[in-house]
């Protein structure tokens, strides 16, 4: 009865915890560690130009890579031709426990083989430890240098780990709060650039972390092999992708994108999705990936519309209640420890999947301000027999698409297979919008 109730009084204290926690990241908010910077993705969103058209397509002539059929979770894919051509690396989940495993795959042969698992952290969290010495990673963001060093976001344990692909070695674990996406920097792959949240500590016992506060972070690798991160912006919204191209650095803000000049800090906002769909819902980018030289490529894993865009992702104190409240429901539906729901930035993905017929949406944004809008008809995938619990073959919840050869890999973050579309359609002119 004791523990229900301690249990039933922290929860009830969880959304006045996270609201001060929201308060505190405000005030550190008003500064940054690595130059200046004095405007913030401000509690309102700024509406956005709509899109002059979406070119329409479908599926036609995807194919798909077979990924093991106890795939729990997958949320991205790396590839650097520089280090193996045409050869794409996914971090993934297998088991009830969720164990990390770092496959390969050629995108023109379309097999995926084990490359190194499961992975130990050097620093694994007990709680993520079965007594076994399972330990639960969840894989989200990654990037890969010329050399072979591949970047994972290991989102609920709150590090971005540096792995080397030719030996299997985990070379550095750094502290990033709920890291999302992480990206190289072309021009020094000694530097890297991670989007993360924001964490604090009550009362020495309490740590909360919050994946609302966001906050880009610039990790840097030293002459003796260890990597350290710095925080270089503050007070952002929930972060979804950022990626460096030439030393501009762009970061999604899930219903918007924003660009720096990473050496001077000084920002101008990007307004990216804002409802070009006829029923004015906003389409919810997640992680970035280069096209080409000079452009972006960013999936939309999910819509929402315009109301609840403004109430709960404009609004930080409501985004940050809503976000606690789902990690409580979290917490009670895996039997965590009080103490870890307030740690673990990680929520049941039910708070993500979008499971209907939705076309698959992406987005290509050039550096000079164009962009172009796709939405994709998965009408053959459809047509195939799902063999999981969804509904459907492939879906629309991909939170991650790669330009690899001449397709597109796209990435659903619940589906133990991986689509190839043929990137000839994309590359075709067709409606621009300037954002």
């Amino acid at each position: 009865r004791i523990s229900r109730a301690f249990r039933a009084l922290v929860f009830a204290a969880f959304p006045v915890l996270y609201t001060l926690c929201h308060l505190r990241f405000r005030f550190e908010s008003r500064a940054t560690t690595m130059g200046s910077c004095c405007c913030c993705c401000c509690s309102k969103p700024i509406p956005s130009p709509k899109s002059t058209g979406v070119t329409s397509l479908t599926d036609e002539g995807a194919a798909y890579i077979q990924l093991p059929t106890d795939t729990k979770f997958v949320e991205s894919c790396a590839n650097n031709d520089a280090f193996q051509k045409d050869v794409i690396f996914i971090p993934l989940q297998r088991g009830d426990v969720g164990e990390l495993y770092i496959y390969s795959a050629n995108v023109g042969e379309r097999t995926a083989n084990l490359l190194y698992g499961p992975v130990k952290l050097l620093t694994p969290r007990k709680h993520m430890s079965d007594p076994d010495g399972a330990q639960e990673l969840t894989p989200f963001g990654t990037a890969l240098t010329s050399d072979g060093r591949l970047w994972i976001c290991v989102f609920n344990h709150s590090l971005v780990v540096e792995m080397d692909l030719k030996t299997g070695e985990i070379l550095n674990e750094v502290h990033v709060p709920a890291p999302n996406d992480v990206c190289i920097d072309p021009l020094d792959e000694t530097v890297a650039y991670a989007a993360g949240g924001s964490q604090t500590t009550f009362c020495c016992c309490f740590t909360v972390t919050n994946a609302t506060r966001g906050k880009i972070f610039k990790i840097t690798k030293k002459s003796n092999g260890t990597a350290s991160a710095g925080t270089l912006i503050r007070g952002l919204s929930t972060l979804a992708g950022i990626e460096k191209m030439d030393d501009e650095l762009f970061s999604s803000v899930l219903y918007k994108m924003f660009k720096t000049k990473t050496e001077s800090c000084l920002r101008s906002r990007v307004p990216v999705w804002r409802g070009p769909d006829d029923n004015d819902e906003v389409w919810l980018a997640d992680n970035i990936q280069k096209f080409d030289k000079d452009t972006l490529v960013i999936p939309a894993y999910r819509t929402l519309g315009d109301t609840a865009t403004c109430l709960f992702l404009g609004c930080r104190p409501i985004s940050a209640i809503g976000n606690c409240a789902a990690q409580c429901l979290t917490c009670i539906a895996e039997g965590e420890n009080c103490r870890e729901a307030f740690r673990d930035p990680e929520v049941a993905l039910e708070f993500s999947i979008l499971d209907t017929d939705a076309p698959l949406r992406l987005f290509l944004l050039n550096k000079d301000g164009t962009a172009k809008h796709f939405s994709v008809d998965l009408v053959n995938a459809r047509q195939i027999e799902s063999t999981t619990e969804r509904e459907f073959y492939f879906d629309s919840n991909v939170t991650n698409i790669a330009h690899v050869k001449d397709k597109l890999v796209c990435i659903n973050f619940q589906q133990p297979r991986i689509m190839l579309l043929p990137d000839t359609p994309y590359l075709e002119d067709g409606p621009v919008s300037r954002l």
